[in-house]
């Protein structure tokens, strides 16, 4: 029969284990089956507006689509403004200042593109010690991973005066600048990503002191957090981990690569390339930021929390350049079917934002991902599909009552929020509304609703003309869709 009780969790109600504070998976722990209900689903952010982030803000990609984001406080810098009427010394002041610090930049530039760690090095100030070992680390990072790296300055900078020191552009300065990666072979485009470089004269050449993103509210990559990293290629999946678990980012780079595979048997959109980066650390300090405060780290309340995203740059066209699934520690050290399906339900999320995904309804965008995440790997099997996901105890008793129906939810900010009772029926109604399209229609009629809802304005127009039903209709025959299937379990 179909389980009852096992649909998606939410923030909050997951199982909670003590072991915060650790950061390092056990290579030797056993997989086991992971209790409680499967993810919630959290809005992913995708940040670096590009060489126009200064005119254009950063933004946010949600599962709504692309908003503004209001930008934080960046650390304390002066802002250099422009001095119109500037005497001829002043002026020439900052010409030589700016020249001899593009020097620095173009320096960086070539050596991360070069994936040059010892070049790199050498344009670090070694008068902090520590700044100048995180420094390094970040280079070798970029230079470890299969990524493309390089700084692009712009002039514009600012007076350091972090730590209260006094202003004084003639020694320290801030250059904002934008740091461009791009994965080899996964990306169709570069992401920059706005970083303030600090920079101290030292006799006459400007070293580096500092690397940082500027707008403190982005939620961090990779190699800005100072452990060292490894990567996993698989032929749709990369998987960029820490570099002493390579065991398990290893395993999961093979269930990653195995579930997208799984994915792309349904969802096969042209603008989509079909690869994906999964950013898998248990390092505490990173997963709070993505998650948290002690939330996601091993054995914490929501460590089968994920993440997903797309990075964009501005400059470009198309616009979106890659796609990011950022995960929690159960996957790394769990196999269990709920992650296996979370990661298919990250990658049909993927496939649906190479798009405007702005229009397609909550119910819809949410069902054909979770009907895909459930999805037997074989084909298309609804009882099968069903029965892995199971439904909750109180569409059940609808079902037996004779009472359910399914709850259409259009407002994406809406869905799955408020009382137990509605998240339960916006997730189950969902799902089997998709189950419904996909088995009595095909899947390929299921992708033409989609894409059909994601360009038309009213939904029930693109209802209308993909399935040939109105809503009410679809309801009806939904509900009819469902009984039916409980019976046959």
């Amino acid at each position: 029969m179909l389980p009852s009780g096992s649909g998606p969790e939410r923030a909050g109600v997951g199982p909670g284990n003590e072991g915060a504070g650790m950061s390092e998976v056990d290579e030797a722990a056993p997989v086991a089956e992971a209790p409680g209900r499967r993810s919630a689903r959290l809005r992913g952010r995708a940040f670096g507006a590009g060489l126009l982030a200064a005119a254009l803000g950063a933004v946010v990609a949600l599962d709504a689509g692309v908003v503004p984001l209001p930008l934080s406080t960046p650390k304390p810098v002066a802002q250099q403004a422009a001095r119109p009427g500037a005497p001829a010394a002043t002026a020439a002041a900052d010409a030589a200042r700016e020249k001899a610090v593009r020097v620095t930049v173009q320096a960086l530039d070539a050596a991360l593109a070069a994936g040059d760690t010892a070049a790199f090095g050498r344009l670090v100030d070694p008068q902090d010690a520590a700044a100048a070992k995180r420094l390094r680390r970040l280079a070798g990072n970029l230079a470890a991973l299969p990524a493309t790296a390089g700084l692009e300055w712009d002039g514009s900078w600012g007076v350091d005066v972090s730590g209260g020191r006094p202003p004084d552009a003639s020694t320290r300065i801030v250059a904002h600048a934008h740091l461009r990666t791009s994965f080899t072979g996964y990306d169709t485009g570069g992401t920059p990503v706005a970083v303030d470089v600090g920079l101290h004269k030292v006799a006459d050449r400007w070293l580096v002191t500092s690397w940082a993103r500027r707008f403190v509210s982005e939620e961090p990559d990779p190699w800005d957090v100072d452990v060292d990293l490894a990567a996993v290629a698989k032929p749709h999946v990369l998987v960029v981990g820490m570099a002493k678990n390579a065991r398990a980012n290893a395993r999961l780079a093979s269930r990653a690569e195995a579930a997208i595979v799984d994915t792309r048997k349904v969802w096969t959109d042209p603008a989509w390339n079909g690869k994906a980066v999964v950013f898998a650390l248990t390092d505490t300090a990173y997963l709070d930021t993505w998650f948290g405060a002690g939330l996601a780290g091993p054995g914490q309340k929501h460590a089968n929390y994920f993440n997903t995203f797309v990075t964009e740059d501005v400059l470009s066209a198309p616009r979106r350049t890659g796609m990011r699934v950022v995960v929690a520690t159960d996957f790394l050290l769990r196999d269990t079917r709920g992650t296996r399906a979370d990661l298919r339900y990250a990658f049909t999320v993927m496939s649906f934002r190479t798009g405007d995904t702005d229009r397609i309804p909550a119910w819809l965008y949410n069902g054909a991902a979770d009907y895909t995440s459930w999805r037997p790997g074989t084909g298309k099997d609804a009882l099968e599909t069903a029965r892995r996901r199971g439904l909750y105890d109180s569409t059940w008793a609808g079902l037996r009552a004779g009472t359910w129906k399914p709850r259409f939810t259009t407002n994406r900010d809406d869905f799955a929020e408020g009382s137990d009772a509605r998240v339960e029926a916006d997730w189950d109604s969902a799902f089997l509304t998709a189950t419904y399209v996909a088995d009595t229609f095909g899947e390929a009629r299921l992708r033409a609703l989609v894409a059909a809802t994601a360009t038309e304005p009213r939904t029930e127009t693109a209802v209308k003309k993909v399935l040939k039903m109105t809503m009410p209709q679809l309801s009806s025959n939904v509900r009819q869709y469902a009984r039916r299937l409980a019976a046959r379990a």
